[in-house]
């Protein structure tokens, strides 16, 4: 893909909705990312407390 395709194809997503889990991924990612090496909070955990937080059953 050239930088061109790769722009373009940026900027088409850039103006497309996110999903509802497309969303949740996003927080997902940003949570574990933000966790430093000494956390004990898994995948699992943090899912469970996205979905908690939104009113959803995990």
């Amino acid at each position: 893909m050239s930088n061109d395709d790769l722009l373009t194809a940026l900027k088409e997503d850039a103006g497309r909705a996110m999903s509802a889990e497309e969303i949740r991924a996003q927080k997902l990612s940003f949570v574990l990312s933000t966790l430093d090496d000494t956390s004990d909070a898994t995948r699992e955990r943090v899912k469970k407390r996205i979905a908690e937080h939104e009113g959803r059953a995990a």
